[in-house]
């Protein structure tokens, strides 16, 4: 699971030749019609049998042995906390999936957080001495922290006032770095992404809603991002972080527009990531459920199972890729 820096991810998935691949890729796409039709996911039904229990159990596994003062992490044979430079984006997304009154005490402990750093996000506090001095937080982070406000809102309007609080204590801190995600690091979060981030202020009722061209826009960077992957087999977890921003806009009361949908959808086909394949009418989701296999993979919905192997390494993992699953395919509360 380990990505390095928000900048890695850049330099490591824009190399020159496949940016010119998949642009050429996309425009014969969109000039065609935007590619193959991607049907809509049903929305979530009811549960099916026994999928409520084994939610609540997948619940209680999670707190009681993958939370380090309301941080999400994996553990070593010894128990101590794995991979904690990555707490950030799955704290937040495990905000974003839990029910009301589990989520709370972890809504609690984010926004304290905030609070007292004024607005900064951190892969993990205490910051493990070698993210100090450049790379406190990645831009994984920060797309996990907008699921986690925006889905949290949809599910929770009753805490609206603190997500709205939260909001825009980042967002100063954010203008107050002018624009970085940190003061001591490079990284922005891209133009073509802010549309997401507007969309979810636009929900907390602290701004206009962002025009439609924007999130045109959104959807041809997030194809060709995928697109890149798919052309050099690449580490899948950019395909998660554009779930997490479509299922984002999604909470916030947009939609990706049918082009970049269906170019996304296309470029997407056969990579085997369950959740991608289930926003794009595809089956796999249940599929992964009936065979969801504890610890072997950490976070299976960053992966491509058609070209990378299960990265459990021993580790006891979160199980958050189970409770991910269980929450888009059925209405648990």
């Amino acid at each position: 699971m380990q990505r390095s820096t928000a900048s890695a991810f850049v330099a490591g998935l824009l190399d020159a030749a496949i940016v010119i691949l998949c642009a050429a890729v996309l425009l014969a796409l969109f000039a065609a019609g935007g590619c193959a039709h991607a049907p809509r996911t049903a929305p979530p039904g009811a549960p099916a049998d026994g999928a409520v229990e084994r939610y609540r159990a997948g619940v209680a596994r999670l707190v009681a042995g993958h939370l380090d003062d309301g941080q999400v992490v994996s553990r070593n044979a010894d128990g101590a906390a794995a991979h904690r430079g990555e707490a950030l984006i799955w704290t937040w997304t495990l905000i974003g999936t839990l029910g009301c009154e589990d989520g709370a005490p972890l809504l609690a402990r984010a926004l304290e957080r905030l609070r007292s750093n004024s607005g900064a996000l951190y892969r993990y506090e205490p910051l493990p001495d070698e993210y100090v001095g450049g790379n406190e937080v990645s831009l994984d982070g920060e797309i996990g922290y907008w699921y986690g406000v925006a889905r949290r809102l949809a599910r929770c309007p009753a805490d609206r006032e603190l997500l709205a609080e939260a909001w825009q204590l980042r967002q100063a801190a954010v203008d107050g770095a002018g624009g970085r995600l940190h003061p001591n690091v490079a990284q922005s979060a891209y133009a073509e992404l802010s549309a997401v981030r507007d969309q979810v202020a636009y929900a907390l009722g602290l701004r206009g809603e962002p025009a439609a061209d924007r999130l045109e826009v959104l959807g041809g960077q997030l194809a060709a991002w995928a697109g890149a992957v798919a052309a050099a087999k690449a580490p899948c977890y950019r395909w998660n972080l554009a779930w997490l921003l479509v299922r984002t806009l999604e909470a916030a009361g947009r939609s990706l527009p049918g082009g970049g949908r269906n170019a996304f959808c296309a470029v997407t086909a056969g990579g085997d990531v369950p959740t991608v394949d289930h926003w794009c009418g595809r089956p796999g989701l249940a599929e992964f459920l009936a065979g969801y296999v504890a610890n072997s993979w950490e976070y299976r919905f960053q992966r491509c199972g058609a070209w990378e192997a299960p990265d459990g390494a021993g580790l006891a993992t979160p199980g958050l890729d189970e409770l991910v699953a269980l929450r888009e395919l059925y209405v648990l509360d």
